[in-house]
């Protein structure tokens, strides 16, 4: 108690340099939350566009379907593998699909397609295509079409024209239907929306020839934290079912190579911050290790210990520490959580840039509680690497050559 009651005399002592050393662990606090909720936020907004619009966390197919997306690489759905899947609390939906592709035809217009077969119920649950529907309703379970907004404006379909497909079927088989536009969507990849047609899984089986085959199972898990714990569970228990069990990052390598790439620039921009910081913080250090240098002798003269004189030192730096790690977390708290409850919609060149790739165009911010301890932890080990050479002096220090200057 004595020595925080003399700390805080000392500190208030010299308001200026206990300010300048608190300005500069808060700005460095406050930018790296910011600036890293930002980042971490945009990362969960890229695999959030994955996972809904594409594959899940997790996707199961036959073996050899990712190298080789042709319709006749599909397989049976069995009861153990409907068992196995239930029996998962991680999960939280599972969307059976038929993925393959046709030549859309309307009167003298012609367009290859990407044709999805969907349960209209789930996938909506999982891919939130409700939010993104422009004209019409969502498919029911009866024959119909949903179809991209930027394919049904190059076809002039509207809603309740009737939308031919062709193909080629399960081993060989013809593949032509007719059906009836229900609703048109506007999905967020320009790509995905100049070519996407939703159809009813029923409708895509018999389109395709299928019976009840599918060419995936898509899932997606309550918790990203769970991918590798359920990926193993299902290799395990599924492993003699001619199946394969990915996860997104492994049929989509390049969105994770990005990631990480990205990633490693912004902690390289991050600890070129604390570095700065750091500096700033030893330099204020070796400041007031001169301008009290008279002051630490005359009490090493008096009899005071080098030792307690440094923990003295200490035990100062510890509180201003304290107390500009406070001040960022109490000014970047509010507007991290009030950003991360309503992201930030983008517009112009980033937004169109953003949208080609399919993500959705909205700058997420991430609240993630254990990253305010991580950052506080860092600033504490670079304040105490800071406070090395200043505690070895005052170690060292002779009384009467500090008192003489």
């Amino acid at each position: 108690m004595n020595y925080i009651q003399l700390s805080k005399r000392n500190l208030f002592r010299n308001k200026r340099r206990t300010l300048i050393t608190m300005a500069s662990i808060f700005f460095a606090v406050f930018l790296a939350l910011t600036m890293r909720s930002m980042q971490l936020g945009s990362y969960d907004s890229i695999i959030d566009s994955v996972v809904n619009n594409y594959v899940g966390h997790i996707q199961i197919h036959k073996k050899g379907y990712w190298d080789d997306k042709t319709i006749d690489n599909v397989f049976d759905i069995n009861d153990k593998i409907t068992t196995v899947i239930d029996s998962i609390e991680n999960i939280d939906f599972i969307s059976p699909r038929v993925e393959s592709f046709a030549l859309a035809s309307v009167g003298n217009k012609t367009k290859g397609v990407a044709v999805v077969g969907i349960d209209p119920k789930i996938e909506n649950s999982f891919s939130k295509l409700k939010t993104r529907l422009a004209k019409g309703e969502l498919l029911q379970h009866k024959k119909g079409a949903l179809i991209g907004s930027r394919l049904a404006s190059y076809l002039n379909l509207k809603v309740n024209d009737t939308l031919i497909l062709l193909g080629q079927g399960y081993q060989g088989y013809t593949a032509s239907g007719m059906f009836p536009v229900r609703g048109i969507v506007k999905l967020p990849s320009p790509d995905l929306d100049n070519k996407f047609v939703y159809l009813n899984i029923e409708d895509a089986q018999q389109l395709y020839s299928l019976d009840n085959k599918l060419t995936s199972i898509a899932i997606k898990l309550k918790d990203n934290d769970d991918i590798e714990l359920v990926q193993k569970t299902l290799i395990n228990t599924l492993k003699d079912e001619n199946i394969e069990i990915m996860k997104w990052n492994e049929m989509m390598p390049e969105i994770e190579q990005q990631i990480q790439a990205d990633n490693v620039s912004s902690l390289v921009l991050l600890w070129l911050l604390y570095l700065i910081v750091g500096f700033g913080i030893f330099g204020t250090l070796l400041m007031m290790l001169t301008e009290r240098r008279r002051e630490f002798g005359v009490m090493i003269a008096l009899g005071m210990k080098n030792t307690r004189v440094a923990t003295l030192v200490i035990v100062e730096t510890i509180q201003i520490t304290i107390y500009g790690l406070l001040a960022g977390i109490i000014v970047s708290l509010p507007l991290i959580i009030y950003y991360h409850l309503n992201p930030i919609p983008l517009t112009g060149e980033m937004a169109e840039t953003m949208e080609r790739y399919g993500w959705e165009p909205v700058l997420r911010i991430a609240l993630y509680p254990d990253y305010f301890i991580n950052q506080s932890l860092t600033v504490l080990i670079i304040v105490a690497i800071a406070l090395i050479y200043p505690l070895t002096t005052i170690l060292k220090m002779n009384a009467v050559k500090a008192i003489k200057g």
